[in-house]
């Protein structure tokens, strides 16, 4: 016989052989799994490299809806806002320290390390701020924090917005830039003298 089922043909032949019965598989039974040779997975969300960061304990902050020349993003972090990968920014608002008057300072010291440049922007919404202020500024000074002071939710972002755009840029990029002609130099040399003016120097 060529092959085992020619060989056992005459038993499936016999008239004592019943085929035997096929079982269906129930509509519930589950399929094996499928081994996927590419297994999807989402990729982490991208930073925008050039964004404020905003903590969630931010949300709702009017000043956020004045944050237009730079985008900005909520992310996990510990500081109000990030400014960059060397500086951060916490926010206070006078009003809220009133209620709260130990709050900025137990936040100011568990950031003691990771910043190259702290600043603390406060918003100055209550009139008698004179003690308050000098408070402020004295726990800044011992504590090596920037004390900024604002006046609205459109100069608070400003703040935040020009403290991220140069944050690599060089002081030159601010300093004045003189004319390089020879007459805008000696009026620039001419009026370092006290008791000359552009007026007499021209």
């Amino acid at each position: 016989p060529s092959s085992f089922t020619e060989a056992f043909s005459f038993v499936t032949a016999s008239s004592h052989y019943t085929a035997p019965e096929t079982v269906p598989q129930s509509a519930g039974a589950s399929a094996p799994p499928q081994c996927s040779a590419t297994t999807s997975v989402a990729a982490p969300r991208r930073i925008d490299p050039r964004a404020i960061l905003v903590s969630p304990r931010q949300k709702g902050n009017a000043l956020l809806r004045h944050i237009r020349n730079v985008p900005w993003e909520y992310a996990d972090i510990f500081p109000d806002f990030g400014l960059g990968q060397t500086n951060c920014a916490l926010f206070l608002s006078l009003k809220y320290h009133l209620l709260e008057p130990k709050y900025i300072l137990g936040r100011i010291e568990q950031l003691r390390r990771g910043h190259a440049l702290k600043v603390l922007l406060v918003l100055v919404d209550v009139d008698d701020n004179q003690r308050l202020l000098l408070d402020l500024s004295t726990t800044c000074l011992v504590h090596n924090w920037t004390m900024i002071l604002c006046w609205s939710a459109q100069e608070a972002a400003r703040y935040l917005e020009t403290y991220r755009a140069y944050e690599t840029k060089t002081p030159e990029s601010i300093q004045e830039r003189s004319q390089g002609d020879y007459l805008s130099r000696a009026t620039d040399a001419l009026t370092q003298v006290r008791s000359v003016n552009k007026s007499n120097a021209a």
